[in-house]
């Protein structure tokens, strides 16, 4: 008998991942992957079993955070575009049954105002139980919600618009920022999302733009003058990128047009809103070559609305949110062209999200890019707990935190990036020996029932009359990959379940009870789990 990290590691398994960064570089060339790389590539296109549905396996893996149990046979019954199209319009979507679950997540439907107030800085219980709320409820609709495309969109605006949740009066903040800006603006046109996510009080807060003020105007008991903290971000990290050509000129000019945009004081009654002080603004006359903008003297807000309209709608921004997008849904080195394509569909649709993603989704790139990306590790979560059909037992905010607490451990946790550049979505910046190590453990403790709270029941991955190690092993994989499983894990979990013995071998109730979780959790943890 051996351990199952000495299997794990024996089988060659471990080595695999280590091999994962080159392997998919060889995948954005189009090169054929060696022979000891393709056990993580789950080659689900080319000659698929019969009744499979190789193409509804890709789309379920990018559009959605995984297939659950008989959704693959249920989106082909449907079809692909209906599918797609049904995932590209969320508010057709009854979602009535999440939203009854987060009826008792009380913050997330008060204003920054009433949550000073309930959740005082030195009072009991404090901001904690809003930053646990909100966690717990954004990993709830990652697993639950039927618009499992939107929820894709909220986590990639989320991280392209980076809020550090521990900053300041961001704890108190950040609820109406996610509410009432990113899931809001989530699928319409990015040029509305960035003015809201310029006003937003959070943001205000993080990349102190709410300190940004005429240079000799009175504000607060600090110094006075221009931060050119935003003004830097907006450009390098939410617009046209930081080697689209803009100068230090511009972005000095970028904050005096920003200049007097800050929040409501807390104890104000309207406490955390946006608001635009004239007092604190620079009226002066702006002129941005960078932009061919000049803005003119006494523009007053206009100022900071025509800039972020003109970013919107620069090239540069096009090109940018069209290549992220086509590294969150296609590969992490996209195809130009691809990116091309879709940079030109956001700027004939006046920089809208749904038809830059129509161009992306039914592409042939799109299409042919199956198995080249790693799950990030929110996905790997998510993907595992949809794969088995978990659910969380009680009702509440606090059902959730032993899992939201698992998410943390494997290093994603929500709206804890501390950079404004939010988490790396390269697959290869999380391979690692700790992040791997991390995915085994939580694969094992899922299908070992060991996470506080998450009920599973394995019995239906056991087809009726099977009881042989090959054809067990074979139904497990299928159900959970959607795909044969590759003969070097195949040879090498029979080997495990059947100690050394062959296809052929059975195992009794009491065996079969003990090692079927393991088997389950070997498949989580294997390299053809962790990409998609």
């Amino acid at each position: 008998m051996v351990s199952r990290r000495q299997f794990l590691r024996n089988s060659g398994l471990a080595a695999v991942y280590l091999a994962l960064p080159a392997w998919l570089t060889a995948c954005s060339r189009g090169d054929a992957a060696p022979a000891a790389q393709r056990l993580v590539q789950p080659e689900v296109w080319d000659d698929p079993q019969p009744g499979a549905h190789p193409e509804i396996v890709h789309l379920l893996n990018r559009i959605t955070y995984g297939p659950r149990p008989g959704e693959v046979e249920q989106v082909a019954r449907s079809g692909w575009d209906a599918f797609l199209d049904r995932q590209l319009h969320p508010e057709r979507i009854d979602d009535s049954a999440l939203d009854d679950q987060l009826k008792e997540f009380k913050t997330l439907t008060m204003s920054s105002a009433d949550l000073f107030d309930a959740y005082p800085p030195k009072g009991m219980p404090g901001p904690r139980i809003i930053i646990q709320e909100l966690e717990a409820a954004a990993l709830l609709r990652a697993i639950y919600s039927e618009r499992q495309l939107f929820e894709i969109m909220v986590d990639f605006w989320s991280n392209h618009f980076n809020i550090f949740i521990g900053k300041n009066q961001v704890k108190w903040l950040k609820t109406a920022d996610d509410r009432d800006v990113i899931r809001t603006h989530a699928f319409g046109k990015f040029r509305d999302l960035l003015l809201a996510s310029a006003k937003s009080p959070a943001m205000l807060i993080y990349l102190d733009n709410a300190e940004n003020v005429k240079p000799g105007s009175r504000f607060g008991r600090k110094d006075s003058g221009l931060n050119e903290n935003y003004a830097r971000e907006v450009m390098e990290l939410h617009t046209v990128g930081v080697d689209a050509g803009y100068t230090q000129d511009d972005v000095t000019t970028v904050a005096r047009a920003l200049t007097g945009w800050t929040i409501t004081r807390r104890n104000a009654d309207d406490a955390g809103e946006f608001q635009f002080v004239p007092r604190l603004h620079d009226d002066g006359e702006k002129r941005i070559p960078f932009l061919d903008l000049t803005l003119p003297q006494g523009g007053g807000i206009t100022d900071g609305e025509t800039l972020l309209a003109r970013l919107a709608a620069h090239p540069g921004t096009a090109a940018r949110i069209a290549r992220k997008l086509c590294m969150a849904f296609v590969s992490d080195d996209p195809p130009p062209a691809l990116v091309a394509r879709a940079a030109q569909a956001y700027l004939d649709s006046d920089t809208d999200t749904r038809a830059t993603l129509d161009v992306i989704l039914r592409s042939d790139e799109f299409k042919a890019a199956a198995g080249q990306k790693i799950k990030l590790p929110l996905r790997a979560l998510v993907s595992k707990m949809r794969a088995l059909g978990a659910n969380i037992a009680g009702d509440g905010p606090k059902a959730a935190l032993p899992l939201v607490q698992q998410l943390r451990d494997i290093g994603q946790a929500f709206f804890a990036w501390q950079a404004p550049n939010g988490y790396p979505q390269v697959g290869a910046a999380w391979v690692n020996t700790g992040g791997m190590l991390g995915r085994w453990n939580l694969a094992f403790a899922l299908a070992e029932g060991r996470v506080r709270g998450v009920e599973r029941d394995l019995r239906h991955f056991v087809p009726s009359g099977v009881a042989a190690v090959g054809a067990l092993t074979d139904a497990v994989g299928t159900a959970l990959l959607h795909a044969p499983l590759p003969a070097p894990a195949r040879a090498a979990l029979v080997g495990y379940m059947s100690d050394g013995r062959d296809d052929q071998a059975t195992l009794d109730q009491p065996v079969l009870d003990r090692k079927l979780p393991e088997l389950v959790g070997l498949i989580l943890a294997s390299p053809a789990f962790q990409t998609h």
